[in-house]
C-alpha cells in the first residue's frame, strides 16, 4: 500500500510540474507557436516614440498600426496616446481550425 500511495504522489507531482510550465508557457497557436498579442503602447513608444514626446504621431508609426491610425487617433489630432490604444478595436483572429 505505500508502494502505491508513493507512486500515486509521485504521479501527482509530475502532473503539477507539466501544469505549472505549461501555464508559464502560455497560449499557443495550432503550430505550436506561442500566440503573440497586440504590442503594448509602452514598447510601441520604444520602437516608434522618435521625439519621445510620450504620443505617436502618425509620421512616427508603420505597418498595421499606420494602416489604422485614422481609426484608432478617436480625437483626430494626429497623435494616439495610451488611452486611445487601449479604447482601440482589437483586431480580429483567424478562425481556428479544429479537427
Amino acid at each position: 500500500m505505500k508502494k502505491n500511495l508513493k507512486h500515486l504522489l509521485a504521479l501527482i507531482g509530475i502532473f503539477l510540474t507539466i501544469n505549472i510550465a505549461c501555464a508559464q508557457q502560455g497560449p499557443t497557436n495550432a503550430d505550436g507557436k506561442e500566440k503573440q498579442g497586440p504590442p503594448k503602447f509602452e514598447d510601441l513608444l520604444l520602437k516608434m516614440d522618435a521625439n519621445k514626446d510620450g504620443m505617436l504621431a502618425k509620421a512616427e508609426t508603420k505597418g498595421p498600426l499606420l494602416e489604422n491610425f485614422d481609426k484608432i487617433d478617436l480625437d483626430h489630432n494626429g497623435f494616439l496616446t495610451a488611452a486611445e490604444m487601449k479604447a482601440a478595436p482589437k483586431p480580429k483572429s483567424p478562425p481556428q481550425n479544429r479537427n
